[in-house]
């Protein structure tokens, strides 16, 4: 799903010489705040957890049982902001 989303950005932005595609929250802090002349190539993609969380967040049951390992801050927070 996020593969897939990477690719067809690549393919809509074929004039766009450099992409950057992170699913840590915490690179993507970093080159906003240290890298500033970055951002422009920095890839509008939600990470792979939280696609999947938008995918089950309207399912009880699935969001029950779902369990996302805690990788970083960043994500834990970038997550409570999906269930709003």
């Amino acid at each position: 799903m996020v593969n897939w989303a990477y690719a067809n950005y690549i393919k809509e932005h074929k004039d766009q010489e450099l992409f950057i595609a992170s699913p840590c929250p915490t690179v993507v802090a970093m080159i906003q705040t240290q890298y500033p002349d970055l951002v422009k190539y920095l890839m509008p993609i939600v990470s792979p957890m939280e696609a999947m969380a938008k995918v089950h967040k309207n399912s009880a049951l699935i969001a029950k049982l779902f369990l996302f390992l805690r990788a970083g801050q960043k994500k834990m927070l970038r997550l409570q902001n999906i269930k709003k």
